[in-house]
């Protein structure tokens, strides 16, 4: 559920800390800080904004990003269906072949390894593993899956 305010708080406090980060900067333009005193207004400015983003940034923790629900399957669908996968296509054939896949997934509101394949560029178990967002999100994987079908790259 969350604290509905919290999120706007937070812009309330943020606003405070830029308005006592200006305040701490004039201080310093002035030579408040040649002086060597430690209670200077523009140590005093820096280490108020450090005590309020403290307590705003765990309140914020507690209060809304704690009680955060992760929907793991709508997650998954907006990254398979991300037009920014056609650049698994632009990787091995260049940006054009790349935009045409996304401009039909788009289109007609496909995947791009659906229009990948509607195109035949790719077969349809090299796009299997191409288009794995899972996979995608591991480096090392993505690059042992790119050296495993460089032989199919058509651009250098």
């Amino acid at each position: 559920q969350g604290t509905p305010y919290v999120p706007e708080l937070m812009v309330q406090v943020f606003g405070q800390v830029q308005a006592l980060e200006l305040a701490a900067t004039f201080a310093a333009n002035e030579g408040q800080l040649d002086h060597g005193s430690f209670n200077s207004g523009a140590v005093l400015k820096v280490y108020d904004a450090l005590v309020l983003v403290d307590s705003a940034l765990r309140l914020f923790a507690d209060e809304c990003i704690s009680q955060i629900k992760i929907n793991e399957e709508v997650c998954r669908l907006n990254a398979e269906l991300s037009t920014s996968l056609s650049t698994m296509v632009s990787s091995l054939y260049g940006y054009p072949t790349g935009v045409k896949i996304a401009k039909l997934a788009l289109a007609e509101n496909i995947s791009c390894k659906e229009a990948t394949l509607k195109e035949n560029i790719l077969p349809e178990d090299v796009a299997e593993e191409l288009f794995n967002v899972k996979k995608l999100t591991d480096r090392h994987a993505m690059v042992a899956m790119f050296e495993k079908y460089k032989t199919l790259k058509k651009v250098s």
